[in-house]
């Protein structure tokens, strides 16, 4: 299959968005961590603020998390 400079196009748009919420999730759960954020909270946070469910920013936080992940 060959793929249009418009498929071409478009596919590294949506990666280039991907990369780039990935880079802001990284550093939210980062900046979170820092100031002193509880992981349970910081869950919860990125679910607001990246519409996520629960346990899509649970696994997310726990991609980012710094050190041992608490149990809870």
């Amino acid at each position: 299959m060959t793929m249009t400079l418009f498929d071409q196009d478009k596919a590294m748009e949506m990666y280039t968005k991907e990369i780039t919420r990935n880079t802001e999730i990284k550093t939210a759960v980062e900046v979170y961590q820092e100031v002193g954020t509880s992981f349970p909270d910081t869950i919860k946070i990125i679910a607001k603020k990246f519409g996520f469910t629960q346990d899509k920013s649970k696994d997310q936080v726990k991609a980012y998390w710094k050190g041992q992940i608490p149990t809870a």
